[in-house]
């Protein structure tokens, strides 16, 4: 299986994540939704842009990528993991808290998997693509800054989750 082909199906499953927080619902539930969905998205991004390429700087920022979808801080893909468990918390529910737990475990192996095929190992070397490594950098060093600081994130975050609230339940 190719890293693309693996990070498609580990697609489905982060996107569960998000299902969550929906599900849970109210303003904790839907602020971990739309903080999870960015931050993925964002991880995602990085991971399939780099995918096929080679070299120790995209190397790195696949492993930035990586980090990120595995819940690993202080990249920001750990705040949304952490929210979605909040979540879980929120509607007392040890099975969902342990689901949570469980797949952050799952996405770290296969995510080091992916890496370690295919940076570590001696790969044949991919086409040049034409400016993918200066964009794939370009998001990894936004994830890292999102890691450090994430206030303007999470204020976002807000916004969006206020926006999605029902109007009976806004201030």
């Amino acid at each position: 299986r190719t890293a693309s082909e693996a990070l498609a199906y580990s697609a489905i499953g982060q996107a569960g994540y998000i299902l969550i927080g929906l599900g849970v619902g109210g303003p904790v539930g839907l602020a971990a939704a739309a903080l999870y969905a960015l931050v993925n998205a964002l991880g995602k991004t990085v991971l399939f842009l780099a995918a096929g390429l080679r070299g120790p700087l995209v190397g790195l920022a696949f492993a930035v990528g990586a980090l990120s979808v595995a819940g690993i801080p202080p990249a920001p893909g750990f705040l949304g993991k952490l929210a979605i468990l909040r979540a879980g918390l929120a509607a007392d529910s040890l099975l969902l808290v342990g689901v949570i737990v469980l797949g952050s475990a799952l996405s770290f192996v296969y995510m080091f998997q992916i890496y370690q095929r295919d940076f570590w190992r001696d790969a044949a070397p991919a086409p040049p693509r034409r400016g993918a490594p200066v964009l794939v950098l370009g998001l990894a060093g936004l994830v890292v800054a999102l890691g450090l600081w994430p206030e303007p994130l999470l204020a976002l975050v807000a916004h969006l989750a206020g926006g999605l609230a029902p109007a009976e339940a806004r201030p």
